[in-house]
């Protein structure tokens, strides 16, 4: 097994972009050179290229160094970056060589093999890149890059039972992924063979560096042409295995990848194709390339024209007819396990065509309806602040819908979103994705919006900053079918048909209900002009509408209702917030300004106690706890105090500046119950733990300062019991 060297990736970032320090910077190519080899040569199947793909990541990573500070470890980002660069070259690559051959059609069963082997691995780094992080991460450190799960539990400060326990989780998560795409997974072949590790030669590691450090001394001009010299000299790279361990994945069969498909009459061998396109009969009709036709209607143009509705109304009354069921409509899947209906949905609706037009910027409240970030209104405009997954909700939609929104993205260049609710399902639309990679619905089984096998994907997906942009959608139900048409500035986006399942929420940008329509801005600021609606049905959301729970004769609130349940734990009734992600409950009808709060605490994570919060649970200050922590090395990082709601509050940002003064050690067990008590007065607030006469933490500079608000319980995995509060006043 490898060994992490001394300094994180985040140190060692740190001293590049301080001090221009090569020697960092090389340190970070030793470490994740293989890496990035490995991801870039199972796509593009050749050295070379992989080698080229690489080296412009490392650039990239130097270029961007800056905004990566605070990082604990590169890999994740860079496994992505990679993954990015790479089927953009290769999408060039194909494009460029479907013009010079055709693809070979008799094939020995050695080649058919290889081929499959390489789509396999392909396909398993675009979902590995789809893993939420706290997955991914150990997954990439252990089984890509080859360290032990002790260090990896080392590397990021977590126990090794719960890097253990996430290992076996991101196994499952591949597992349940790839059965998705018709990929049986079983017990006879190995991902370790597939993942081999990659051995980097030096001249390679010396042509990146010089080439990254080109790139920030004389721009990015400068990089390119060093990668262009580089890569001619580079090395070749040779191939080893490394022991990781136990088999990640197994396939079935021998290492045979079975794939879910309508084969058709039998003609002999088939090689297993992993590609996926869209039926003739639901492409595009050839006028919907273009730009919409002029006129003052808002609907005119090639979603929605009497020759294309004509078209397809025979498909339409026969599915009716017929009843078609979801399950007969997935009963021959294609190799992503979902197959597309042939059939399309009229997208002219009489219910629609008589609905009246709703300006939803005039409606809208922004203590009701924002979920995540900061939304205002000004000048009839509705407005957000560069914030990670800001959303709103405009109002809730049931059956069919058109909507029209105009915006601005004054700067930045991260997506824009409209939070489509699409029958029983929920979709985003992304403008700008992925950092302006593509635009499309995400997500289309399971696909982001950049995936090239996703049906509604448009690369790339630029937007232009300071420019006023106008996209239109409609939304056509019927039955367990729907049909999404949308288009930007004018041009058509796409028009896509098929069952309501293959539809997904993304992830990132959950909303109260499904059948909530919303706005989201990732981590770009955007100003919105105008958001008009015409719907079947509609209706506002009530102010504050959160999940109830009750515990200990209270009631609580909380945003995931999913996370949070009532159930007995270790001789005692406990509110358990589960896995996940972080999710916070609190009381709402509760304003203590100073005062004490108790609770008894049991976990094996982070678990936390808030107060004086507001703006609906978005902001508290708070004392969490870490019980995985005490006893350890990391003993004077066990209590901490945050300040949820303020970009100076997080945690790593008042251990960077302010060593010592927000965190303390204090004697705990993990998955014991342990009590904790805070005694809050004015600025002040002091920490006590089990029976401990002094106080484990004194803060006397609390950042929300001595304001009132709302008490609450925060954490994931974690149980709480016998919560009492008690006001001064």
């Amino acid at each position: 097994m490898r060994q992490f060297g001394s300094q994180s990736d985040g140190e060692l970032l740190q001293a590049f972009v301080a001090d221009r320090d090569q020697q960092a910077f090389a340190e970070l190519t030793e470490r994740h050179a293989g890496l990035a080899i490995g991801v870039a040569r199972r796509i593009l199947g050749n050295t070379h290229d992989a080698e080229d793909v690489a080296q412009q990541a490392f650039v990239t990573l130097a270029t961007k160094a800056e905004t990566l500070i605070g990082a604990e470890n590169i890999a994740p980002w860079l496994h992505k970056a990679v993954w990015n660069i790479a089927m953009r070259t290769r999408e060039k690559r194909d494009i460029r060589m479907r013009h010079e051959r055709q693809a070979a059609v008799d094939a020995t069963a050695a080649a058919t093999e290889a081929i499959a082997e390489r789509q396999l691995r392909e396909i398993i780094d675009g979902e590995l890149a789809e893993l939420p992080e706290k997955y991914r991460l150990p997954l990439i450190l252990h089984y890509l890059e080859g360290y032990s799960e002790r260090d990896v539990a080392q590397r990021l400060e977590s126990p090794l039972g719960t890097i253990s326990s996430r290992l076996n989780r991101a196994r499952e998560m591949l597992r349940s992924r790839l059965a998705r795409r018709g990929i049986a997974v079983a017990a006879t072949f190995s991902l370790t063979e597939l993942f081999a590790r990659e051995a980097v030669a030096d001249s390679w590691k010396t042509a990146t560096i010089e080439a990254a450090f080109a790139a920030t001394a004389s721009g990015a001009a400068a990089g390119t042409a060093a990668i262009v010299t580089a890569s001619s000299t580079s090395a070749a790279v040779k191939t080893k295995s490394i022991a990781i361990g136990a088999a990640l994945l197994l396939l079935a069969t021998t290492g045979a990848i079975l794939v879910s498909r309508d084969r058709g009459p039998a003609s002999g061998p088939e090689t297993p194709s992993l590609d996926v396109r869209v039926p003739a009969q639901l492409a595009p009709a050839p006028e919907q390339a273009g730009k919409a036709a002029s006129g003052e209607s808002r609907w005119n143009g090639p979603m929605d024209t009497p020759q294309h509705n004509a078209s397809v109304a025979n498909a339409w009354n026969s599915a009716e007819a017929n009843s078609t069921t979801k399950e007969n409509n997935m009963k021959n899947t294609t190799p992503l396990s979902s197959a597309v209906i042939a059939m399309s949905i009229a997208l002219s609706s009489p219910s629609i065509s008589t609905a009246e037009t709703t300006d939803l910027i005039s409606r809208f409240n922004p203590r009701q309806g924002t979920v995540a970030g900061d939304w205002t209104k000004s000048d009839g405009t509705l407005r957000v602040a560069a914030a990670k997954g800001s959303r709103c909700v405009l109002t809730e939609v049931r059956g069919d819908y058109d909507l029209l929104v105009e915006f601005t993205r004054p700067e930045g260049e991260d997506a824009v979103g409209l939070i489509l609710p699409i029958g029983s399902k929920q979709c985003v639309l992304e403008l700008s994705g992925w950092r302006g990679e593509a635009h499309g619905l995400a997500r289309i089984d399971e696909l982001p919006s950049r995936a090239p096998e996703n049906p509604t994907s448009v690369r790339p997906g630029n937007l232009e900053n300071g420019e006023r942009h106008r996209v239109e959608v409609q939304v056509r139900v019927k039955g367990d079918a729907a049909r999404v048409a949308a288009r930007l500035d004018g041009d058509s986006l796409f028009d896509f048909t098929g069952a309501q399942s293959r539809f997904e929420p993304h992830r990132f940008y959950t909303l109260p209900s499904r059948e909530s329509l919303g706005l989201v801005a990732a981590s770009t600021a955007v100003v919105f002009h105008k958001v008009e609606l015409k719907a079947e049905s509609t209706s506002m959301p009530l102010v504050d509408e959160l999940a109830t729970i009750e515990f200990e004769g209270r009631r609580f609130v909380t945003e995931l209702a999913d996370a949070v349940t009532v159930e007995p734990f270790a001789d005692r009734q406990a509110l358990h917030v589960v896995g996940g992600e972080p999710a916070y409950v609190f009381l709402p009808n509760v304003e203590l300004q100073d005062g004490t709060i108790e609770v008894d605490i049991a976990s094996n994570t982070f678990s936390g106690i808030g107060f004086r919060g507001g703006d609906g649970g978005k902001k508290f200050e708070m004392i969490y706890f870490r019980p995985q922590n005490s006893g350890t090395d990391k003993h004077d990082k066990t209590v901490q105090y945050v300040a949820k709601g303020r970009a100076d509050g997080a945690w790593r940002y008042l251990r960077e500046n302010f060593p010592g003064k927000y965190e303390a050690g204090a004697d705990m067990r993990v998955n014991q119950w342990f009590h904790a008590r805070l005694e809050i007065a004015g600025a002040t607030v002091r920490v006590f733990v089990d029976d401990a006469p002094k106080p484990v933490l004194v803060v006397d500079e609390m950042l929300y300062g001595t304001s009132r608000g709302t008490v609450g319980l925060w954490g994931w995995n974690s149980y709480f019991a016998n919560f009492q509060f008690t006001p001064a006043d």
